[in-house]
């Protein structure tokens, strides 16, 4: 039996007992399963693990959530407050990822205007008002300074994409291209500070999460409340 029958047994054997069964409680009725709802190409899909194949939802809108979030809440609406049958999970993409990303098109676009001003005007870091030195300013937008984030050589090649972006350096004079690899070294800073912050985060979430994962107090807990109660069943015995 291939798991689509499976899956589609256990939805039948819970249809059967529901009709068979009046008094069948919510938990009895419940068949524990997942269900996800995954944009694809625009168009978003219901993956129910008791359905024999994925569902689309039928609307289009900009915003894919806005059609996952009812299904979502009449779902959880059918358990009354209080009760936690159910558990929602979010997938998202890690902001480090991003953060990267964005870091790198930082370095590769500061390299591409540091090359294009050399070319225009050998001199220009004598003339222009710089925010660094001239070593400094170059290692900003070096591949080799930036090995410790985790940046890919090949997305830092200032090679990739360049023909793009000469097409707006080619319009701009000195002083405008100066302007703007002043705000990447500016951008380029908080970046920095953001990957840091979000990589302290995730090694404090995994220290907790170790601790918890070692942590023996609830246990002991829970023990010391079974004594208690049999402490105090055997004074009741005795009494008696």
């Amino acid at each position: 039996m291939d798991i689509l029958n499976a899956d589609l047994q256990l939805k039948n054997n819970a249809s059967t007992r529901t009709k068979s069964k009046s008094h069948v409680t919510e938990e009895d009725e419940a068949s524990f399963h997942f269900i996800a709802f995954v944009p694809v190409e625009g168009k978003v899909w219901k993956l129910d693990g008791l359905e024999r194949q994925p569902q689309k939802l039928s609307k289009e809108v900009a915003d894919w959530t806005l059609l996952a979030a009812p299904e979502i809440q009449s779902r959880m609406a059918q358990y009354e407050e209080g009760q936690i049958e159910f558990a929602v999970l979010s997938l998202v993409k890690d902001p480090i990822s991003n953060l990267l990303t964005a870091l790198t098109e930082n370095v590769k676009s500061g390299a591409v205007i540091l090359s294009h001003l050399d070319n225009i005007n050998p001199a220009w870091m004598d003339e222009a008002t710089l925010p660094l030195d001239c070593e400094a300013l170059r290692a900003r937008f070096m591949l080799k300074s930036h090995e410790h984030y985790g940046i890919d050589q090949m997305e830092t090649n200032p090679a990739i994409g360049t023909n793009l972006v000469l097409e707006e350096l080619c319009a701009q004079d000195v002083p405008q291209l100066v302007t703007k690899l002043q705000g990447l070294v500016e951008d380029q800073a908080m970046l920095k500070s953001s990957v840091k912050s979000e990589r302290e985060a995730n090694r404090l979430e995994e220290e907790q999460a170790t601790s918890r994962r070692n942590d023996q107090g609830q246990l002991a807990k829970g023990l010391l409340e079974v004594i208690d109660r049999m402490e105090k069943m055997d004074l009741f015995l005795n009494g008696i």
